[in-house]
Order: C-alpha cells, then sequence, then structure tokens
C-alpha cells in the first residue's frame, strides 16, 4: 500500500492527510489512531465484528465524502472525511484523483490512496483554497473478484469571501398567476410555477408560486394559493447576536401574508463565509416579520444550495413572508462531545410512539436512539386538538335556553351560502351532492386539519394522515389515552381516573354484565390474547350499550349553563361512510354499538341517546384566557398595529416562529387571568357533585 503523500490541484488546492479514526460500530473500546500509511491494524474486540474479503456483498461495498461538497476561501482549510462501508478485517486502499478546469490549474491532482485498517472506517483529509474556481476528487474502491468498484465524488468550490450585499435596487413586484390551477392527473410531472425574482444585487432572490397550487381544495388538499402581488426589496440586517451574516437581508411582502402551505423562497448566500470547522447542518436561517419582530432563528423546510450564473442561492420553503437572511455561529463545529455508547434503543409506532418519545427523553442517558415513529410527541397540542376538534363541533346556549331553540341536526347544505356565518358545508362529493352545515374550527397550524364530533377526518382513497382509524377505533384510542394520561375532557372523577364526573364506575354501563368486570376493559382480539378476548370483544359493546346512566343538575358553561337538561353516557361507532371524505368517519344514528367512555352528551330531547347535534361535555379544565403571564392579549398590548406590529410583547406561541412563547400556548400559565368556577364552568355550582375545584384559589386542570 502506498503512502498518501502531499497531494494537490496545480495552483489550486493543498491536500494532505490527517491521521485519525472513529469508532468502529457496535463497541464501546478505545481503537488505536492509525496513520495513512497503515501501521498495526486493530482486531476486533469482544462483541465486535468485521467483513472478510470473500464474504462481502458487492452491492454492500460504498465509499463516501463527507461532506460530499466543500465550500472554500482562498486560504481557507477545511477538513472531510472518506467513509469506506463496510468494516473490512483485512487492510483496504481507497485510491484519489482529482481534477480542475484549465482556468484553475494546468495539471490534474496527483494520484494517491488512503488505507484503512480494522477500526478505521473513516479517515479524514484537510483541503486547503488557493485560487478561485471548481475541481473535483474521486475515491475509489478497486474491484476484486466478484465485487465492483465502488466510487464517490467530492466537488470543491473555492471562492472569495465577500459578503452579498443589498444596494436599495428598485423593488422587485409581480402578480403571482398560477399556470395550471386545475387538479393534475394522478402520477402527472409537476409544472413550473409563476417566479419572482429581485432586481440588481438580489437577482439571487426569488419567490414562486407552484403550479397547480391554485387549485380548489377538495378532499385531502386543504392548501389552495391564490394568486396574489409579491414583492422582493433590501431589508434591515437581523442578524441576532453574534452570528456571522452568509448574505444580505431580503423582504419578501406582503409581509404579513400567511400561506395555509409552505412556498418556495430563495436568498442570496455565499457559503465560503462558513467557518473551517462549521458544516453544511451549522447553516441557519433568521426571520423577522409583522408577528414575530425580533430577529430569530428559525427552521425552514427543504433548504438546498443552489449555484446559477450568478453566484449561490439559498433555495427554502416557507409558510409566511416577511424578512429573511442567512447565518452561521462563528464557533460552529468546535464544540466536542463525549458519546457514551449503551447499546440499547427504544422505539414505537403510533401510541409506542409517544411512549417512546416520553420515556426516551426522560431517561435519554440510558439510550443511543430514541425513535417515535408516526404517533403524537406534543400532547399540549394533541389534547387542544381533540378538545376543540373531535370532541367540538357544537354551538353553544346562553342561559335560559329551551328545547324549541335548539336544532337536534345538522342543517342539509350544497354550499356554504346555505350555512350560518361560522359554519362550513362539508361532506359535499361527487357521489354524494349533499353535506352538512358544520363548525369545523379553523386550523391554526401549517397542514392541521379541521373537524368535528360529527365528522372526524379521515379521506378516501386514503392519501397518508396515519391509520385508517374509523369512529369505532378512535372510541379505542379516547379510551386507551384516558388509561394513560387521565381524562383530559371529562372533568374529575376521583372513583375512576378515566371516566367523566359522576360516572359509576360499577354501573352496567361500564362493566356490563360480565362477572369480575372484564367488559370494563375489552380490546381487539391480537395474536397471543386471553381465550376470552374474541368472546369480550363482539359481546361487551353491546351489554354496555344497553345501559344509560343519566345525570340531572349536570351543569356544563358551555351547553348546559342552568343544568336544566340530562346528561347521559352513551354509545358511538358508526361506520365510516367514504362518500363524505375527507370527513369519512361521519355520525349517522346506525351501528353506534361501542361506548364512548371519556366524555357525555347533553341529551336536550331526554331521549336516553344522543342525537347528532347534542354536544359532547368537555370541561377538563376551568376556563381561562390564554393572554401569556403579562395578562393582556396582542390586541390591546401598546404599540399593536394589525398590519406591522402584530405581537408587540413578542409573547405569542408558534411551534415553528415562537417556540417559549406563552400567549396562545394552550398551557395555563401563572398570570393569566381564570374563572374560579370549577370544571362545569358556571359559576355558583360547588355544590354539586359533578363539579371540582370552584373558589378553590387555583387554576384547576
Amino acid at each position: 500500500m502506498g503512502r498518501l503523500g502531499s497531494l494537490g490541484i496545480a495552483s489550486t488546492l493543498a491536500l494532505v492527510v490527517v491521521g485519525g479514526a472513529t469508532a468502529a460500530s457496535c463497541t464501546s473500546s478505545t481503537l488505536p489512531i492509525v496513520g495513512a500509511g497503515g501501521g498495526e491494524a486493530a482486531a476486533p474486540g469482544p462483541g465486535e465484528d468485521c467483513w472478510k474479503l470473500d464474504a462481502i456483498d458487492g452491492q454492500f461495498v460504498t465509499v463516501r465524502f463527507e461532506p460530499s461538497e466543500l465550500f472554500l476561501a482562498p486560504g481557507q482549510k477545511k477538513k472531510v472525511r472518506v467513509v469506506l462501508e463496510p468494516d473490512f478485517c483485512e487492510p483496504m486502499d481507497v485510491a484519489l484523483s482529482g481534477t480542475a478546469t484549465e482556468s484553475i490549474a494546468s495539471g490534474a491532482l496527483d494520484a494517491g490512496e488512503v488505507s484503512f485498517q480494522y477500526g478505521t472506517a473513516a479517515r479524514e483529509i484537510a483541503i486547503s483554497g488557493v485560487d478561485v474556481g471548481t475541481a473535483t476528487m474521486e475515491a475509489v474502491v478497486p474491484g476484486f473478484e466478484d465485487v465492483p468498484s465502488a466510487s464517490a465524488t467530492l466537488t470543491i468550490d473555492v471562492m472569495d469571501d465577500t459578503l452579498p450585499t443589498c444596494d436599495d435596487d428598485e423593488p422587485a413586484s409581480k402578480t403571482l398567476v398560477d399556470p395550471d390551477p386545475t387538479t393534475p392527473a394522478e402520477g402527472a410531472d409537476p409544472i413550473a410555477g409563476d417566479v419572482l425574482t429581485g432586481n440588481g444585487t438580489l437577482a439571487l432572490a426569488s419567490i414562486e408560486l407552484p403550479g397547480h397550487a391554485s387549485r380548489p381544495n377538495e378532499n385531502g388538499f386543504q392548501w389552495s394559493v391564490p394568486s396574489f402581488t409579491a414583492t422582493i426589496a433590501c431589508g434591515e440586517p437581523i442578524v441576532p447576536g453574534n452570528l456571522r451574516a452568509l448574505g444580505p437581508a431580503v423582504t419578501f411582502g406582503p409581509e404579513d401574508t400567511v400561506f395555509p402551505r409552505d412556498m418556495p423562497l430563495s436568498i442570496p448566500i455565499n457559503p465560503a463565509r462558513m467557518p473551517e470547522t462549521a458544516r453544511l447542518r451549522h447553516l441557519k436561517v433568521v426571520y423577522s416579520g409583522p408577528k414575530f419582530k425580533a430577529p430569530r432563528v428559525v427552521p425552514v423546510t427543504d433548504p438546498r444550495l443552489i449555484k446559477d450564473d450568478e453566484g449561490w442561492r439559498l433555495t427554502f420553503r416557507a409558510d409566511r413572508l416577511g424578512t429573511f437572511q442567512a447565518v452561521v455561529d462563528p464557533a460552529a463545529g468546535t464544540k466536542v462531545r463525549t458519546r457514551r455508547i449503551t447499546h440499547r434503543a427504544i422505539i414505537g409506532v403510533s401510541m409506542g410512539a409517544a411512549g417512546t418519545q416520553q420515556f426516551g427523553i426522560r431517561h435519554h442517558h440510558l439510550f443511543d436512539v430514541v425513535a417515535p415513529l408516526g404517533g403524537p410527541t406534543d400532547w399540549t397540542w394533541l389534547i387542544h386538538h381533540l378538545e376543540h376538534n373531535h370532541m367540538g363541533g357544537f354551538p353553544s346556549i346562553p342561559p335560559g335556553t329551551q328545547l324549541a331553540d335548539i336544532p337536534l341536526s345538522r342543517t342539509p347544505c350544497a354550499s356554504d351560502t346555505e350555512c350560518q356565518p361560522d359554519e362550513s358545508c362539508i361532506g359535499i362529493t361527487a357521489s354524494e351532492p349533499v353535506g352538512a352545515c358544520t363548525l369545523v374550527p379553523t386550523a391554526d397550524e401549517t397542514y392541521e386539519h379541521g373537524s368535528a364530533f360529527n365528522a372526524w377526518w379521515y379521506e378516501f382513497p386514503s392519501q397518508g394522515n396515519g391509520g385508517s382509524f374509523d369512529r369505532e377505533e378512535y372510541l379505542q384510542i379516547f379510551r386507551d389515552l384516558t388509561y394513560m394520561y387521565g381524562n383530559p375532557v371529562g372533568g374529575y372523577n376521583p372513583e375512576a381516573l378515566n371516566l367523566p364526573a359522576g360516572v359509576d364506575p360499577n354501573h352496567p354501563s361500564v362493566v356490563g354484565d360480565h362477572p369480575d368486570r372484564k367488559c370494563a376493559i375489552y380490546v381487539d382480539p391480537y395474536e397471543g390474547a386471553p381465550d376470552d378476548a374474541e368472546e369480550l370483544w363482539n359481546q361487551c359493546p353491546q351489554e354496555r350499550c344497553q345501559y344509560v346512566q343519566t345525570f340531572t343538575n349536570y351543569y356544563d358553561d358551555e351547553y348546559n349553563p342552568d343544568g336544566t337538561f340530562p346528561v347521559i353516557t352513551f354509545c358511538d361507532g358508526a361506520t365510516q361512510r367514504p362518500e363524505h371524505t375527507p370527513y369519512s368517519n361521519w355520525w349517522t344514528d346506525q351501528n353506534n354499538r361501542f361506548p364512548m367512555d371519556v366524555a357525555l352528551a347533553v341529551d336536550y330531547n331526554g331521549n336516553g341517546v344522543r342525537d347528532e347535534m347534542e354536544p359532547v361535555i368537555r370541561n377538563g379544565h376551568e376556563p381561562w384566557d390564554d393572554w401569556g403571564p403579562d395578562a393582556t392579549p396582542s390586541e390591546l398590548e401598546p404599540g399593536y398595529d394589525p398590519v406591522t406590529n402584530q405581537d408587540p410583547a413578542g409573547d405569542d406561541y408558534h411551534p415553528r416562529y415562537n417556540p417559549t412563547g406563552l400567549e396562545g400556548d394552550m398551557r395555563w400559565q401563572p398570570g393569566e387571568p381564570y374563572r374560579d368556577h370549577g370544571l362545569d364552568g358556571v359559576d355558583g355550582t360547588n355544590d354539586s357533585p359533578y363539579d371540582w375545584g370552584e373558589d378553590d384559589g387555583e387554576f384547576t386542570a
């Protein structure tokens, strides 16, 4: 094996090998550092393994550069890792070669190689920029016997580290129009949208209205963006703290625009301004806008560095307009962390993902990997969503309301014009021309699906959105969640924390007719389930739904403020109705054979059965104003302006733009006003057996 000496692209790049090693996989032992020229190889330690040449699958041999593209300023030196997989038992050579255009250098990179011993799955190479230009380096693992060769290419861009500026060019303005505002055919190639680019020094800035973005909302597509007039102009620098600017601040307008989806944007950037120790993962985007005035680093989707004739641009997607600027921490990549390998991982799917996230993060020192897959990890948001969507969709009634004033079914409709101003006509499809007027909460987060108790979201044909849960399965999910965490919507029941306030845990509506409370909990039979699981699954729901618990003088501030209407346990679980997609979990009065364990309904007409518009009580907390500890909503904060300064105090919560905000964060904070009326929300009912926490001097939840 040849020793890799000093290699260079003539007058362009200086290349040296930095001796080093990375820990082999699946081990906690310390491996020796092996130089470029070989040296004594480490033997596999206890529990370790390596691959012999005669046992290698050719498709499994890979080599790569990390990163695969390198940005340098003249005189700057950065390190690149050459990674060879798998970990070979025998010494292996990776050949290196390089090329450069004549405008950069007259010759090619001298031939060389990097040697890998067992325990050196990665080698570091230091590359220095000399002259402005672009070069490439190739790493090749030679083929042997039936194993083909493997290769990887590193692109090296050397450029001046000058900060791109914005010279107050004339702002660009254009009305963006979707070239095809129709629904594309399934499998059709995407089409180009309408693009506005900046003027002069902002020629690398752009905003796009993608093709088909203005298509009508239908089924699972609820993100239509109509044509709008966009602007691009120089912005005031918004670099916070000691961060380093990588490009100018660019303001996209109208600045108060918020989209229902992420939209493509681009801003100028000079990646050669990244520190020597930084990787592209250290690149950050700073934002400032009318809702979030103080500049802050925000997450963006689909970030990419793109080169064209004008230079480099950072493309990304964001769901609101305002001022954006690319930055980096000058100390990026200098922090060294010692990793302790535990050889343990925790993983879970759906509800198991929730347990994985909570247990794994609380005990992160016990695991190398915490992998929650496809499940809720923000329980504050989930509980809020369930309360206002899955348990919502009913109009509140004022004190003194009589039965004659209350509609017991939704109004049929063919369009929104036939509904009340706060209702939407939903459930209309090509096969079902009649929908129903429904109170569907407005989604306040990007890609959130609003729904209501009588119309839970599920689209046909399935386009994602997780499991294909029908109403019956949702009832089981709600039940299981309350067994895990208590009941977040049903008030407080000291005899059974999972049940709504007042429900007798020994009543036949809870335990059925089977002995030993076997029908209190039953599950869809699974492999290895107890012998009677099938019987319980088939019989318990019907047994329990034969019985109803009825409560009188049961107050609720939204739906029973006088306590005059009876409140009942009830059953649900109607069969899915694909013709009402994307609200296929559509309530009907048929096949409601599964108990609703977590909530009660107000039985306005007293017939002992929940009818369509008889509401579900949600009294998991005392009423409060989610205004933050300053006890002031944004609209009343000094300096408020609905266009230019929407949150003067800077305390509005947003998961992307202000995750530490306390106003609107869906959690009660000390200092926020609340009504100490107990969980039923009605003042003067502290003698009710169904209320809890009234006049106790503290917020009750």
